[in-house]
């Protein structure tokens, strides 16, 4: 399914596409659509039956390039967990290239941004900035803040601003 074409995917759900395949980096449909910034495309996922319990779209949205406050907040209306994790590998065992955050939530992708506006979305939204990756090797949100020296979103992450 192309992630910015929200008739061609609405076409493939009615053909019979499942819009919870999850591929071989371990991600689902919505992660693409929400990384490309497209709402009609994560619309058409979700009403197609997209899982809001095991969607990574919010994750999506928080590394886009160009943050859509418009597609969090839609996803988030629909009750996705904010502090959903990146999956750590899909059904088969293959392990999937990974960012700094390994594994991490949707804030751990807004440090990563280093975007203070984003982070400070995701914190009012509920975020907790105290929630690992996955990995043993993973860091909080606080922590990836300290390591990579960004001493605003580090004093947004401990409600200091």
């Amino acid at each position: 399914m192309c992630a910015s074409k929200p008739d061609l995917i609405r076409w493939h759900l009615s053909h019979g596409a499942d819009p919870n395949i999850i591929d071989f980096r371990a991600q689902d449909p919505c992660i693409y659509a929400a990384y490309a910034g497209n709402l009609e495309s994560v619309k058409a996922l979700m009403e197609g039956g997209c899982s809001v319990a095991e969607t990574r779209g919010l994750i999506g949205a928080a590394m886009a390039k160009e943050f859509s406050f418009e597609i969090a907040e839609y996803l988030l209306g629909l009750g996705v967990d904010i502090d959903r994790l990146e999956r750590d590998e899909d059904d088969e065992g293959l392990p999937r290239d990974v960012g700094k955050a390994a594994f991490g939530t949707a804030l751990h992708r807004a440090v990563e941004s280093e975007d203070l506006e984003r982070v400070k979305f995701f914190l009012q939204q509920g975020a907790d900035p105290t929630v690992k990756g996955l990995r043993p090797q993973s860091l909080t949100a606080i922590e990836l803040a300290e390591l990579y020296d960004l001493p605003e979103i580090l004093a947004a992450l401990r409600g200091l601003d």
